[in-house]
C-alpha cells in the first residue's frame, strides 16, 4: 500500500525521537495518524507538526529518567563498596585482635613463615643478581662472549692479534673489546705499594658494554696498542679506598706494575665487570705477551648489531676464521670461531643448576613451614567450632565465614612475610659474604623492587596455601553437631584429624627427601677433604708477588732476587722450609704446554700430549713433601749454562711415554720450541687445581734455566701459619721495600677456595635439612598434643576400664609413628628421584648411598618418637575421675 505525503513526514519525524519512545509508541501514533487521515484530515495535519513540537521534550525527559537510573545505580555501587570495606575494616579489626590474643602462639606461626619466605625470597635475591642480572651493562642480552674453538669443541680465548682481525672484518657485531684479568702491583708514591686486581683492556672495552665514567673517560683509541700512552680507569671503591674520593686524581701519574699511567677516568660505583672485582682497568699494550698471537688469553666481548641475531654473527666470525687459517695456517690449524650470549657464560649451567637445586630445597622447607601453621590453623578452626555454629545460627553466611578465616590467614602470612624480609636481608648478607666467589655478581646481590614484590607475592601465596583448608573446614559446619559438641569443648570429633595427619605425612615426606639430600651432599663433601692430594698441605703458608720487569731486567736479576727471598725467609725464626713456584698448586697458575717425544713432531692428524708445566726452585720437592719415584730433584747445577733438564710426574711420564716404564734420560721439547730437555727424575702426582677430576699430568722445569717474573713462594712453619704473615713480608721488604704481596693464605685455605661450591652447598642444604627436621617435630608433637586433647573423654574411660598406662603410651606412640611411617616410605621415594639432581654434585658416593637412605628415615623416627613422647606420656597419665567430670 502506497504510502502518503503526510506519513512518510510523521515515520521521519519519529525517527528522531529517542529509541525506547520508538520501540513502544511509533506503530500506535503511526495507526492513529491513518485514522485520522481517514475521517479528518486536518487533524491529522495538526497531529504531523504537533509531533514535530514535542520532539524536544521528549529526548530531555529520557535524559533526565536515564540520570536518574545512572545516579541510582552509581548510589547502589557505591553503597556496596562501602559495605564490603565495612566487612574487610572489620574483618581486619577482629582478626588482629585474634592474633594478639594468643601473642605465643602467633609469633611461634609468623616465626615458622618467616624462616620459610625469608629463606625463599634470600635465595632468589641471589638468583635475582646472578642469573636474571648478571650484568649491570644496558641491553645485556646484546652482548656475546666471542671464542675460537679447537678440533674438540673446546673453547680458546683469543689471542690480541686475533682480536685485531676479527675487530677489523666483522660487520655483525658494532663492536669487539678483550680483557685479560691480572693483578697488579701499584704504588703512587704516597702510600705502601699493593697488589690489586686489575683488567688490561682494549680501548673499545667501555663502549661495547655501554657504560661511560662517573668522573672523566674511559681508555681512548691509540691508548691500547703498542706506542700508546698508558693510561688506567679505576674503580669507585678503589678511589675511595687508595685516594680518599679526591677529585684531583685525573691526571695524576701512578706505577702499576712499575710501569707511569695517568689516571684518565674513575667508573660509577654501580659499576663491576662481573669477572673478578676489578680495582682497576689498564691500557691493553701493557700487557705482558699481548703481541704474541699464539698466546690466547683475552676474553673477547661484541654487541650484536641492530637486526643481527646471534646466529647470523657465529655464521660471520666462522668465515673469519676461515679466511685466518688460510692466511696464518701454523696458528689456526683446525680452528672455527662462534659466540655465545654473554650472560649465559657468566652464569654457566652449572651455576644455574646450583640455584635451582637450592631454590627446590628451600621452597620445601616453606611448604613444610606452611603446612605446619596450617596444623595450627586447623586446631585452632576445632576450638571455634561453636563460634562459627553460633555465627551461622545467627545468620552468618558460609562465604562471610570463610573470607574472615581466610584474612586472618592472609594477616598472619603479611606479618611472617615482613619479618622474612628481615631474614631475607640477613640471608643475602650470609651468603654474599660466606658464599664461593665463583658465581659472577654475588658480591653485588642486594634485594631490589622485584625481589621485594616476589616476597610479598610469597607471602599471599603462602598465606591462601595454609589457610585455606583450615577456613573451609571451620565454614563448613552443622549447627546441631557444632552446639552440641562445642558445648562439650571437644570441636568437631575426628572430621579434622585426616587433614591434620595429611599434613603431617607431607612435612614427615619433604623433610626426609631433605635430609637425605643434606647427607649425601655432606658426604660428598667429606669425601673432598680426605683425598689424598699427593702433597703435604699442613702447615704451608703462601704467597704470591710479581717481579717488575723495568727493575729487574735480567733474568739473573730475577734469579738472585728469589735466591735471596729463599735464604731471608727461610732463616725467620720458626720457618723449617721454603721453596717457590710459577703455580703452587691450587693457584691455577700452570699453563698447559704440548710436549714432542724426542722434539719430533708427528705432523698432521696425530694427536700431542698437553700437560701442565710448573717452574720451581731445586728445594720444591723436598719442602712440598712431594715423593721422588725415580732419578733426582734440582740441583744448583741445573742453571742456564747446564744442559736443560726436567721433572716429570708419573702421570705425565704414562701420558707421553706409554709403551715403557724406563723414563730417566727421556727427551722432550716444546712444540713451538727447539729447546730438548733431559728427564732426570720422576715425582709423584699431585691434584693441583679441582679434587673432582684426575690428577693433572705435570713437567716441572728449574727456576734458574727459565726464570719467572710471577711466582708463589710456600713456607713450612711451625705453629700457626698466619702468625708468620708478617714476619715473612717483612723479611722480602728488607731485599726490595716496593715489592708487595698478596694472597698471603695458607695451602688448605687456597684448597678451601676451590671447593667453595661444595662447602656452599652442603652447608645451605644441611640448615635446611635442621630447620625442616625441627618444624616436622612441632608438626608432629602438636598433632599428637591436640589428638589427645580431642580424646580425652575417650583416654578417660580407657583409663577408667582399666587400661594400663603402658597401653595408652603405646597407643599414641603408634598413630605417631604410623603417621611417620608413611611419610617416610613417600620421603624416600621421593628421594631417590632427587638424589639423581645431585648426582653431578657428588664426590666419591653414589646416588643411591644405602647408609644414608636408611640413616635419615631411622633420624626421622627418633625425632618423631621424642617429640611425641610429650603427648603420648600426657594421654597415659590422665586421671580419669577428672577428666570424666570435665567431660
Amino acid at each position: 500500500m502506497k504510502r502518503s505525503l503526510g506519513e512518510t513526514g510523521l515515520r521521519l519525524v519519529l525517527t528522531l525521537y529517542p529509541r525506547p519512545f520508538q520501540d513502544r509508541f511509533s506503530s500506535e501514533v503511526e495507526a492513529l495518524y491513518r485514522d485520522l487521515r481517514a475521517h479528518d484530515p486536518r487533524s491529522a495535519r495538526r497531529m504531523v507538526f504537533g509531533v514535530l513540537r514535542n520532539l524536544p521534550g521528549t529526548h530531555l525527559d529520557h535524559r533526565r529518567i536515564a540520570d536518574r537510573r545512572h545516579t541510582t545505580y552509581r548510589s547502589s555501587v557505591r553503597r556496596q563498596e562501602a559495605h564490603m570495606l565495612d566487612f574487610l575494616q572489620r574483618d581486619l579489626f577482629y582478626s588482629a585482635r585474634r592474633l594478639t590474643r594468643s601473642p605465643i602462639t602467633t609469633l611461634l606461626a609468623a616465626a615458622t613463615l618467616a624462616l620459610g619466605i625469608g629463606g625463599t625470597t634470600a635465595i632468589f635475591s641471589v638468583i635475582n643478581g646472578v642469573l636474571f642480572n648478571p650484568l649491570s651493562a644496558p641491553s645485556p642480552q646484546h652482548l656475546v662472549h666471542v671464542f675460537e674453538q679447537a678440533p674438540d669443541r673446546s673453547e680458546l680465548p683469543l689471542s690480541y692479534d686475533s682480536f685485531r682481525d676479527y675487530q677489523q672484518q666483522t660487520r655483525s657485531l658494532e663492536g669487539l673489546a678483550v680483557v685479560r684479568s691480572q693483578s697488579v702491583t701499584v704504588n703512587d708514591g704516597k702510600v705502601a705499594p699493593e697488589r690489586i686486581r686489575g683488567q688490561f683492556v682494549s680501548a673499545s672495552f667501555f663502549a661495547v658494554l655501554g657504560e661511560t665514567p662517573f668522573m672523566g673517560r674511559s681508555i681512548a683509541a691509540g691508548e691500547d696498542v703498542p706506542g700508546g700512552e698508558r693510561t688506567a680507569v679505576l674503580s669507585h671503591g678503589f678511589w675511595q679506598r687508595r685516594f680518599g674520593g679526591d677529585p684531583a686524581v685525573l691526571g695524576q701519574v701512578v706505577k702499576f706494575n712499575n710501569e707511569d699511567h695517568v689516571i684518565v677516568g674513575v667508573m660509577g660505583s654501580e659499576f663491576q665487570f662481573p669477572i673478578d672485582t676489578t680495582e682497576a682497568w689498564l691500557s691493553l699494550h701493557t700487557y705482558p705477551r699481548a703481541l704474541d698471537r699464539n698466546h690466547r688469553t683475552f676474553l673477547t666481548l661484541g654487541r650484536l648489531a641492530d637486526g643481527v641475531s646471534l646466529s647470523q654473527a657465529q655464521e660471520e666470525l666462522a668465515m673469519i676464521a676461515d679466511g685466518l687459517a688460510e692466511a696464518y695456517p701454523d696458528n689456526y690449524q683446525d680452528i672455527t670461531a662462534s659466540a655465545a650470549q654473554f650472560t649465559e657464560t657468566l652464569t654457566g649451567s652449572r651455576t644455574r643448576e646450583l640455584f635451582g637445586i637450592l631454590l627446590m630445597a628451600v621452597t620445601m622447607v616453606l611448604l613444610i613451614g606452611a603446612a605446619n601453621v596450617a596444623n595450627l590453623q586447623l586446631a585452632q578452626a576445632t576450638g571455634r567450632f561453636r563460634e562459627m555454629a553460633i555465627r551461622t545460627a545467627v545468620g552468618a553466611e558460609r562465604g562471610r565465614l570463610l573470607s574472615q578465616l581466610l584474612i586472618e590467614s592472609l594477616l598472619l602470612a603479611l606479618v611472617g612475610g615482613v619479618l622474612g624480609i628481615a631474614v631475607a636481608f640477613g640471608g643475602v648478607s650470609l651468603l654474599t659474604t660466606y658464599g664461593p666467589g665463583r658465581f659472577g655478581r654475588l658480591y653485588a646481590v642486594d634485594p631490589d623492587p622485584r625481589v621485594l614484590i616476589f616476597a610479598l607475592a610469597v607471602s599471599l601465596l603462602t598465606g591462601i596455601l595454609f589457610g585455606l583448608m583450615p577456613a573451609r573446614r571451620a565454614a563448613r559446619v552443622n549447627l546441631i553437631e557444632g552446639l552440641q559438641e562445642g558445648g562439650r569443648g571437644n570441636g568437631p570429633g575426628q572430621k579434622g584429624q585426616r587433614l591434620r595427619a595429611g599434613l603431617v605425612i607431607a612435612q614427615v615426606a619433604l623433610a626426609v627427601m631433605l635430609v637425605i639430600s643434606a647427607g649425601l651432599l655432606m658426604r660428598s663433601f667429606v669425601n673432598l677433604h680426605q683425598v689424598d692430594v699427593g702433597f703435604d698441605k699442613a702447615q704451608l703458608l703462601t704467597l704470591q708477588f710479581r717481579i717488575p720487569a723495568n727493575k729487574y731486567e735480567t733474568d739473573e736479576q730475577v734469579i738472585n732476587f728469589f735466591d735471596d727471598i729463599l735464604e731471608r725467609v727461610a732463616a725467620v725464626p720458626g720457618v723449617e722450609g721454603v721453596a717457590s713456584a710459577l703455580g703452587m698448586p691450587f693457584t691455577g697458575d700452570e699453563p698447559r704446554i704440548r710436549v714432542l717425544d724426542g722434539g719430533v713432531d708427528p705432523g698432521e692428524g696425530v694427536e700431542v700430549p698437553t700437560i701442565r708445566a710448573n717452574v720451581v726452585s731445586q728445594n720444591y720437592f723436598e719442602h712440598m713433601k712431594i715423593p721422588m719415584l725415580a732419578g733426582r730433584g734440582f740441583s744448583s747445577g741445573d742453571n742456564a749454562s747446564g744442559a736443560p733438564v726436567a721433572v716429570i710426574s708419573e702421570q705425565a711420564a704414562i701420558t707421553v711415554w706409554p709403551d715403557t716404564t724406563d723414563f730417566i734420560g727421556r727427551t722432550f721439547a716444546m712444540r713451538g720450541d727447539d729447546t730438548l730437555f733431559r728427564v732426570v727424575g720422576v715425582v709423584g702426582d699431585i691434584y693441583n687445581r679441582g679434587l673432582r677430576d684426575d690428577v693433572d699430568p705435570m713437567v716441572y722445569f728449574s727456576y734458574r734455566q727459565d726464570a719467572q717474573r710471577f711466582a708463589t713462594i710456600a713456607a713450612r712453619v711451625n705453629g700457626d701459619p698466619h702468625a708468620f704473615d708478617d714476619p715473612i713480608r717483612q723479611a722480602i721488604w728488607e731485599i726490595d721495600s716496593e715489592q708487595p704481596l698478596w694472597e698471603i693464605m695458607t695451602q688448605d685455605e687456597r684448597i678451601a677456595q676451590w671447593t667453595g661450591t661444595d662447602r656452599f652447598m652442603a652447608s645451605l642444604l644441611g640448615i635446611f635439612a635442621l630447620v625442616a627436621l625441627t618444624l616436622a617435630a612441632i608438626g608432629i608433637g602438636g598433632v599428637l598434643a591436640h589428638s589427645v586433647s580431642m580424646r580425652r573423654r575417650e583416654l578417660g574411660i580407657r583409663l577408667s576400664l582399666g587400661a594400663s598406662q603402658a597401653r595408652i603410651l603405646k597407643m599414641i606412640l603408634g598413630h605417631g609413628l604410623s603417621l611417620v611411617s608413611t611419610g617416610v616410605v613417600i620421603g624416600f621415594f621421593g628421594a631417590l628421584a632427587l638424589s639423581q639432581t645431585l648426582a653431578s654434585w657428588l664426590f666419591g658416593v653414589a646416588a643411591f648411598d644405602a647408609t644414608i637412605f636408611l640413616a635419615a628415615p631411622v633420624l626421622l623416627i627418633v625425632v618423631a618418637l621424642l617429640s611425641a613422647m610429650g603427648p603420648a606420656w600426657r594421654a597415659a597419665w590422665l586421671d580419669p575421675v577428672h577428666t570424666l567430670r570435665d567431660e
